[in-house]
């Protein structure tokens, strides 16, 4: 089976859309975190399906979860998770600040 890390910083992230969601709608939080953890899994077997954005970070790629951009590098035995992030926010300049 295929790897999945996350980063400290995708942790933070999991725990604070969890947090917000769950305020409102606890079983749906839940659900998307079930989700999220899912396609890690798919990704982690198949790390090349989301989008190049080397212009970020070398060997970064992104894939798309709902609203949430899951941004992540292959690794050799999976895939490390380093931010999950609404789509509307500004990408580029997250990662421009620094992820690691």
């Amino acid at each position: 089976m295929s790897r999945v890390t996350l980063s400290a910083r995708a942790k933070t992230d999991l725990a604070e859309i969890h947090g917000y969601i769950a305020q409102d709608k606890p079983l749906a939080a839940d659900r998307q975190i079930a989700a999220f953890f899912e396609r890690f899994q798919t990704l982690a077997a198949q790390p090349l399906l989301g989008e190049a954005r080397s212009d970020l970070r070398p060997a970064l790629r992104t894939f798309s979860v709902g609203n949430f951009v899951v941004c992540y590098f292959p690794t050799n035995d999976g895939i490390r998770i380093a931010r999950v992030l609404r789509g509307s926010r500004d990408i580029v300049a997250i990662f421009r600040k620094n992820i690691r």
